[in-house]
């Protein structure tokens, strides 16, 4: 079931990687839900607690003032 309100996408019992995987950034196992609110993503495991909080970058031009 996946909901979106505004900026706010709600993603409930998504499935992570079956197998592991060694890798250099962050892999999710099993379930888990997610809340995307502005640049941020929160994911949760199934008891409602917080297990990362992931920031998002917004990419562009940089202007530089000068």
């Amino acid at each position: 079931m996946d909901c979106e309100l505004e900026k706010c996408r709600i993603f409930l019992a998504r499935q992570g990687s079956r197998t592991y995987t060694k890798a250099s950034y962050p892999i999710r196992y099993g379930r888990y839900s997610e809340i995307t609110y502005g640049n941020y993503r929160y994911q949760f495991n199934l008891n409602g607690e917080v297990k990362h909080i992931q920031a998002q970058v917004l990419t562009g031009p940089i202007r530089q003032n000068g």
